[in-house]
């Protein structure tokens, strides 16, 4: 199990990554776009960060 959440920690930190840096790089953009990849990258760092918790968690 534990190599499940390290997948999806993976997963959601390369999230995070990549829609923060969309998210920077489009501000000359339409204003909804910017708006769109921070919420992506809100949700990769929210996803990355909950898997490492459960990760770490010294109860099981």
């Amino acid at each position: 199990m534990k190599k499940l959440y390290a997948i999806a920690c993976v997963i959601g930190w390369g999230f995070f990554a990549a829609f923060t840096y969309l998210a920077l790089a489009s501000v000359n953009d339409a204003m909804w776009m910017p708006a769109a990849y921070a919420m992506f990258a809100f949700a990769g760092f929210m996803g990355g960060t909950l898997c490492w918790v459960r990760m770490v968690d010294r109860r099981h």
